[in-house]
């Protein structure tokens, strides 16, 4: 994708929503800037989704200037982030929580440096809903898309919660609003046809996809998200296709093998559907214990279906 001052706050409320991540926007200023300054290593560790040193460099640009809210809301992204990180490894809630209150007071940090900063507000009404204060997080989002009706921004990140709710025509009305506003955005094109699709609406979820992929061709998580689509659909074919470009650009993504395993499977080739099964084996190594597991025991199931269905170990192709 382009290169952005921040990434979008939609992606991770989205991610919490749905099974898929719809992955990494790039970070960045408007132009070429010398990665020497603190703010841009920050950028550059973050976009590699490491997000220790970018904390450590975010800090360091703060520290230099208290009224950058650049690096504020940047750092504030580093820090739930990383909390998402040690969430998902089942760390210590102690840590996590920690973690969240340092991006909460960033937050609040940038929007007193500078009051109409966007993301910071919605960044702050996602954090708000998390903590249960829902009718508070809607009413903020609201607000802000009516105050700024040139920018999509509020309303994909409200399409996202009203997901997570599970109110999805609400999500799908909201959805529709933010790509009225910006029909190119891909996050709010993603939303919508993942909104669509719990609806059953597969043809229109599709072409929301497509949207999206033509405006980010590289963002894997749109290139999953379309191949899962094309399962339900009953085409795995096409699936398998659209996991491989998602592979093509990330070999290491976890839930691709996956799909793309089931797809192969539906096709018979037994062999390559338990080679994408045993790489996402291996990505899975420290992971939740119930997440390997399940993994190991599809890897065992698909290969007793392969030998009952031929014994003598020949694939279908």
């Amino acid at each position: 994708m382009e290169a952005r001052d921040f990434p979008l706050t939609a992606r991770r409320a989205l991610a919490m929503a749905l099974a898929v991540v719809l992955g990494g926007c790039s970070l960045g200023g408007g132009g070429v800037t010398p990665i020497r300054t603190h703010f841009n290593k920050g950028v550059y560790f973050q976009n590699k989704k490491d997000y220790e040193p970018a904390i450590h460099e975010y800090r360091l640009a703060v520290a230099q200037n208290t009224s950058d809210y650049r690096a504020r809301v940047n750092l504030a992204m580093a820090y739930e982030a990383q909390a998402a990180l040690v969430a998902k490894r089942d760390g210590p809630a102690g840590e996590i929580k920690a973690m969240r209150a340092l991006a909460r007071t960033q937050y609040e940090e940038a929007l007193r440096a500078q009051p109409d900063e966007l993301r910071a507000s919605v960044n702050l009404a996602v954090m708000d809903w998390e903590a249960g204060q829902r009718d508070v997080a809607r009413e903020r989002l609201r607000s802000l898309a009516s105050a700024r009706p040139a920018e999509a921004l509020p309303l994909v990140s409200l399409g996202a919660l009203l997901l997570r709710e599970g109110l999805n025509e609400q999500a799908t009305a909201t959805l529709r609003g933010a790509v009225s506003r910006d029909p190119a955005d891909p996050d709010a094109n993603a939303m919508l046809a993942e909104a669509l699709r719990r609806q059953h609406k597969l043809g229109e979820a599709r072409a929301a996809l497509l949207r999206a992929a033509k405006n980010a061709p590289n963002d894997t998580s749109v290139l999953v998200a379309l191949g899962r689509l094309a399962l339900e659909a009953d085409q795995p074919e096409q699936a398998a296709g659209d996991l491989a470009r998602a592979l093509y650009i990330d070999p290491d993504l976890l839930e691709a093998h996956l799909l793309r395993a089931e797809a192969l499977s539906r096709e018979g080739d037994w062999v390559a559907a338990a080679e994408h099964l045993a790489r996402a084996d291996q990505l899975s190594e420290g992971r939740p214990a119930a997440e390997h597991q399940a993994i190991e025991q599809r890897l065992r199931t698909l290969l007793e279906k392969h030998l009952r269905a031929d014994p003598s170990g020949n694939t279908a192709h």
